[in-house]
């Protein structure tokens, strides 16, 4: 009863904002020179409303490899809204050497707010560009695409991140509550990806440090090169796949894949709860240190060391004379270390 009575409130709240809903058409471009600026700062956020009623469908893109040397802004669509101040518009203002550019002029709260459409903003960035980018938004997807900067930091509070071709010194990347997908990503120092809530897809990680971290939802990555990746996971499955450098693996519950193309680096991986499977290259030297403490261990390589069987499955030893260090320990689950 309670709940119908919700949805009837809503439904009338809904009615009588937008009746005093006005209808706009948004045609705004710009064009930038960037002259010496050293950093471009996107603020994409929605409007921040309480008691609001929003059904709008706003798709953002940023790409790269303009052949002009002007950054180009556009913002088209239409919409309904029931105040003419939340209307998104582009504003750009400099900063000494930072150019900002949002689509409100300031961060006003807006109340009883009902708004409908769908509206696209756009940005071009010339590939002369040579600095950092910052982007952050909420409430609605964005696309990043021929990317090349010295640190690119992207932050999303709720809504899907694409990105594909980025190339960059520092690449951070924060999803509290979407998905992450991406072609490749390339960064010379470092890759930092969190992911709060959803999951994390991508084609082919470059870089000499990479930090995966996942609270909720799956992590796939089909390629990595990298000197060290460390990867944390409380719920949900890890599948890496043609990895190559030193690996270190928390997962909390799930199930974990790892393929190495290149045993490169020393393999770390803790499981609390679910199966392990790793596959390494046949002629692969290494050290193995495995443990379950309730599970099998099963493996296609002859290990010249203690084999231990008790209540925790133990082995450990030298495969073709010893090498890397292969550490897997799986609290509750089945470890298999094969060919590939």
């Amino acid at each position: 009863m309670k709940k119908i009575i919700l949805i009837t409130a809503v439904i009338l709240l809904s009615t009588v904002l937008q009746g005093f809903a006005l209808s706009y058409e948004l045609d705004d471009y710009k064009e930038v020179n960037l002259g010496s600026v050293e950093k471009l700062v996107f603020r994409l956020d929605s409007a921040r409303c309480g008691l609001c009623i929003s059904t709008v469908n706003f798709d953002k893109t940023i790409t790269g490899s303009s052949a002009s040397n002007k950054l180009t802004l556009a913002l088209e669509g239409t919409m309904t809204s029931n105040q003419g101040s939340a209307v998104p518009a582009l504003y750009v203002s400099e900063d000494g050497r930072v150019l900002n550019i949002s689509l409100y002029k300031n961060e006003k709260m807006f109340f009883g707010l009902a708004q409908t459409g769908r509206v696209y903003f756009s940005a071009n960035i010339p590939e002369s560009f040579i600095g950092d980018i910052e982007i952050e938004l909420s409430s609605s997807d964005i696309t990043v695409s021929d990317i090349s900067a010295d640190k690119l930091n992207i932050k999303s509070s709720s809504g899907d991140v694409s990105l594909d071709r980025i190339s960059a010194e520092l690449l951070t990347i924060e999803a509290s509550s979407g998905k992450i997908n991406a072609g490749l990503l390339n960064a010379a120092r470092s890759i930092d990806i969190t992911a709060s809530s959803g999951d994390i897809k991508i084609d082919e990680l470059r870089s000499s440090e990479i930090g995966l971290k996942a609270s909720s939802g799956d992590i796939k990555i089909n390629r990595l090169s990298a000197d060290n990746t460390r990867i944390k996971l409380s719920s949900g499955s890890l599948e890496l796949l043609k990895a190559e450098g030193g690996i270190q693996c928390e997962i909390s519950s799930g199930k974990t894949t790892i393929e190495i193309a290149t045993l490169s680096g020393d393999i770390d991986i803790d499981s609390k709860s679910g199966r392990v499977r790793l596959s390494l290259p046949a002629g692969s030297a290494f050290d193995a240190d495995l443990g379950a403490s309730s599970g099998k261990i099963t493996t296609d390589f002859t290990i010249l060391g203690d084999v231990t069987k008790s209540d925790e499955d133990r082995i450990s030893g030298k495969v073709n004379g010893g090498g890397r260090l292969v550490r897997v320990k799986a609290s509750s689950g089945d470890i298999s270390i094969s060919r590939n």
